[in-house]
């Protein structure tokens, strides 16, 4: 049993929540998981991780940094503009 207990990956952060590409559609509903896949091949935000490696097919996204993302992409509109 010790052995199997050493063999687990490592908590993750207490505040990380993990996102597979269809919770990222969920949360973004105009973003699809063929988006999605298009920028992981160009290496484009949103960052994620591929715990299995580079080959692997499990994909993961940080929930915070897909809202980050999102936040950074803000287009300033003439009536913000004005009253700056």
């Amino acid at each position: 049993m010790a052995r199997l207990a050493a063999l687990r990956a490592p908590e993750a952060e207490p505040d990380t929540v993990w996102l597979s590409p269809a919770d990222v559609c969920k949360l973004l509903p105009t973003v699809t998981e063929d988006i999605l896949a298009a920028r992981r091949s160009r290496r484009q935000d949103p960052p994620f991780y591929k715990p299995t490696g580079g080959s692997g097919n499990v994909v993961l996204y940080d929930r915070a940094e897909v809202i980050a993302w999102v936040r950074n992409s803000r287009v300033e509109t003439r009536s913000a503009a004005v009253a700056s």
